[in-house]
This record gives C-alpha cells, sequence and structure tokens, in this order.
C-alpha cells in the first residue's frame, strides 16, 4: 500500500468487507475506527472511499501534530492541494491574535478551506490517521473536538487510531452522528479469512483447508 500526499491510499488486492463497507455507507458525520496494528482500519477505510463520489483528503499525523499550530498547518496545505493532485499549496496564513482567538481563526480559515475543496455535487471526506501519535498532553485533540463541532454539515470525519483517542464525542453518539468500529469488528469472520487466503490469480482455489482456517481464526 502506497500514499500519496493527502489522497486515499492505493490499494492492491483487497477482501472486500461488505459487513463493514455497509456501516460506514450511513449518514454519520464522524466515523471513528480503533484497533490494533495490521488489523485494517486504513485498508477499510481506503476501500470505502474510493468508491464514493466526494473528494477526500487524507493526513496521516504524526507526534508534530499534537500542537494545533503544527496540526493547522499540515490541515491547511492538505485542504488547499490542487485537484489535480499537485503537492503544491498556498501557505497558510500566519496568526496573533492570541491563544483562545488564535485557535478559532484557525478553525474558521480550516472551515472556510473545506467548503472551497468540496466536490459540487458532493461532499467532503476528511480522513485524520495515525491518531496514536498524538500527545494526549497536546492541543491537538481539543483543536480536533472544535474542527468537528464547527465544520460544515457536508463534511465527513474519519479518525482512525490503534488506541481511543481522548474527545469527547458524546453529543454526535446521541445524536446518531457517530459510527464506531472497534478490534473486534475488525477481526476477520470465516468467510473474510477463507477469502484472504484464497489465490488471487484463482479465487476459486483455497490455500488452507477449512481447519487450518479454524486454527486462524482460534489463534
Amino acid at each position: 500500500m502506497t500514499a500519496a500526499p493527502c489522497n486515499i491510499p492505493h490499494l492492491g488486492e483487497v477482501v472486500h468487507r461488505p459487513r463493514l463497507l455497509d456501516r460506514l455507507a450511513g449518514p454519520s458525520r464522524i466515523v471513528l475506527v480503533t484497533g490494533q496494528a495490521a488489523q485494517g482500519k486504513t485498508t477499510l477505510v481506503a476501500d470505502f472511499l474510493a468508491g464514493q463520489g466526494a473528494v477526500s483528503r487524507w493526513f496521516h499525523l504524526n507526534r508534530a501534530a499534537s500542537d494545533h499550530g503544527v496540526l493547522f498547518d499540515l490541515l491547511y496545505r492538505g485542504l488547499e492541494q490542487e485537484q489535480s493532485n499537485s503537492s503544491q499549496a498556498a501557505n497558510p496564513p500566519h496568526i496573533t491574535l492570541g491563544s483562545r482567538k488564535d485557535l478559532l481563526r484557525q478553525i474558521e480559515i480550516l472551515t472556510a478551506a473545506m467548503d472551497r475543496c468540496r466536490g459540487r455535487e458532493t461532499g467532503l471526506n476528511l480522513i485524520l490517521d495515525d491518531m496514536e501519535t498524538l500527545s494526549p498532553e497536546g492541543s491537538a485533540f481539543g483543536f480536533i473536538e472544535t474542527l468537528v463541532g464547527e465544520a460544515p454539515d457536508h463534511v465527513r470525519f474519519f479518525l482512525l487510531s490503534r488506541t481511543l483517542p481522548p474527545l469527547n464525542l458524546s453529543r454526535f453518539k446521541m445524536k446518531k452522528q457517530l459510527v464506531a468500529l472497534t478490534n473486534q469488528d475488525l477481526a476477520f469472520n470465516r468467510q473474510e479469512a477463507a477469502g484472504f487466503f484464497r489465490q488471487p490469480a484463482d479465487y476459486d482455489k483455497q490455500v488452507f483447508g477449512e481447519k487450518a482456517i479454524d486454527k486462524i481464526l482460534a489463534i
């Protein structure tokens, strides 16, 4: 799997998972996917978004983005990126209004950028991947909470993390605007495991027998 900056990661051969794709297809504004490494978080969301018509911006976060100023810079550059997939984007405006006013102004700027980035007839998907790399002591999580609350209705947020991020999303859950997939949801069922171990060149040919697949599932 390879990823161009801010674009949906390119997938090779994948096992399509309709039971999970159907859950992502609902009207919820926030999709929270948490699970251990190599559990298929990125693959699942990328597979889902590849079949959507909306504009998507995919951000791989790192420790530096724990500071909301760094995160703002990252999001702004990605949202302003040319639709032609150019890696060049306008520099974010310099803001010196004081901490609280500074944050609110950044949110306002990103909201306007979201409106410019969206498709004419569709919405915008904003994916924050690798959220476990953000420090809980940093200012990024508070910034994300505010951004999610202030973003236009046409924006869907996909939050991917190995651990449960320290975000207060209860109001979205109460309004049924949140879909959450956990490590348990991401675990392969028997049909998906069988599909994973079929030969790509001959999908009807099973690599392992049923007993071997049952042992793999048990492990």
